[in-house]
């Protein structure tokens, strides 16, 4: 947590008014000029954007380099995301509505936007047990109700797995979620 915090205060001017932070486009320009593209993931869902830094987010999303993990592109369209964005939301929902490896980096776009929307979307995949091909045949890529579970298991605190009993036990994430049905409500 002190990391966090230390690179909050470190990485980009962000003004707290009244709980919620803002943060600058010149702030984000100025992290991403430099190499630093964890900057625009301290963007989160209560943060406030003027309309000029929200356009400079979906300019740094277009393209297909929204697709490479890690890229400022792929980092903007998580930050949309958590802002409620529906284009960017819709497109994470088709990149994991495909049937080919992009699937898999809809969900972890999905897993880094949190909150209600990921566990909605990861539950909604408990029933798709499609397995993903692998272009080159050489990889073996999980189902994606498989790759679902994984991600809840890092999400819930409390996973609902016992002692020999494997975090992708899809039956166990089920019993959970009819036992707390408030969470993606």
């Amino acid at each position: 947590m002190k990391n966090v915090l230390l690179i909050l205060g470190i990485l980009v001017s962000v003004h707290t008014t009244f709980g919620q932070s803002q943060i600058s486009k010149d702030s984000l320009v100025r992290e991403v000029s430099q190499g630093n593209n964890e900057a625009i993931l301290l963007i989160k869902n209560d943060s406030v954007l003027d309309a000029e830094t929200l356009e400079f987010l979906k300019q740094l999303a277009s393209g297909q380099e929204r697709k490479k993990a890690g890229s400022s592109a792929y980092n903007a369209h998580v930050a949309l995301a958590r802002l409620g964005n529906e284009n960017a939301l819709n497109e994470i929902g088709e990149e994991i509505r495909q049937n080919d490896p992009e699937s898999f980096t809809g969900m972890a776009k999905v897993f880094l936007v949190g909150g209600k929307y990921s566990l909605k979307t990861f539950f909604s995949l408990l029933d798709d047990s499609t397995q993903i091909e692998s272009p080159a045949k050489d990889i073996l890529y999980y189902p994606k109700n498989v790759m679902a579970v994984l991600y809840l298991s890092k999400i819930i605190g409390n996973p609902p797995t016992k002692k020999g009993v494997p975090s992708n036990n899809i039956n166990a994430w089920k019993a959970w979620f009819a036992k707390h049905p408030e969470v993606i409500q």
